[in-house]
């Protein structure tokens, strides 16, 4: 595969949007551009300041992959502590905690972190939501305020080993496959939205505002 995330890695984003809801952008992620401490805090404060909001949207569109340690560490506050996500490999299965996921990626857990927010959170995927943007988008499968926007994903849930080629490719060995909460395990299969859509964001904030009615 191309090494997408070093060449197109952009800036994470959170803004609100009309009605109340908390928007932020997850992209693809590998440092090169983009720092792991400006990637998380990017988000992770804002989604701090904001944990009153009506309602969240995570936009995994277009994240390419690269390290998922920050990607899931800046939208922590979302999440339960616990178990989030689980690699299989042919001998044996390792479970990946929410507290792991943070101390790998620095960041202090906060000691009077609240749970998780009870308002919805719509994720929004692609064909070009690939492995770690595929890794987040799992740890949120399963859960009762969670509802998925837009296209399968490229199908590439698993753990990679890569190995960079000198013309700016890398060749990646799979040697675990993701399992979600729910048991259901994901490889080399597109992972589907809840709701098929070409108009993710809009639908989104349709199911956001019909929450609470």
């Amino acid at each position: 595969v191309r090494d997408t995330a070093a060449y197109e890695e952009i800036a994470p984003e959170g803004k609100m949007l009309e009605g109340g809801v908390a928007y932020v952008l997850l992209p693809a992620h590998s440092a090169v551009k983009v720092s792991d401490s400006l990637y998380i805090h990017t988000v992770l404060d804002f989604l701090q300041e904001h944990l009153d909001a009506a309602g969240f949207v995570i936009d995994l569109q277009k994240n390419s992959g690269g390290n998922m340690h920050p990607m899931i560490a800046a939208v922590s506050p979302l999440l339960p502590e616990g178990v989030i996500l689980k690699f299989k490999t042919r001998r044996k299965t390792a479970s990946v905690t929410l507290q792991s996921v943070l101390r790998t990626a620095g960041v202090a857990a906060s000691p009077d972190r609240k749970a998780p927010v009870s308002a919805p959170v719509a994720i929004l995927t692609d064909d070009w939501t690939v492995s770690s943007g595929e890794a987040t988008l799992l740890c949120f499968r399963g859960l009762e305020n969670v509802r998925v926007f837009g296209k399968p994903t490229a199908g590439y849930a698993s753990a990679n080993v890569p190995t960079p080629l000198a013309d700016g490719w890398k060749l990646l060995v799979t040697i675990a496959c993701d399992v979600a909460r729910t048991g259901e395990v994901f490889c080399d299969d597109p992972i589907d939205p809840d709701v098929p859509t070409e108009t993710p964001l809009e639908d989104a904030l349709a199911w956001i505002r019909s929450w609470s009615h």
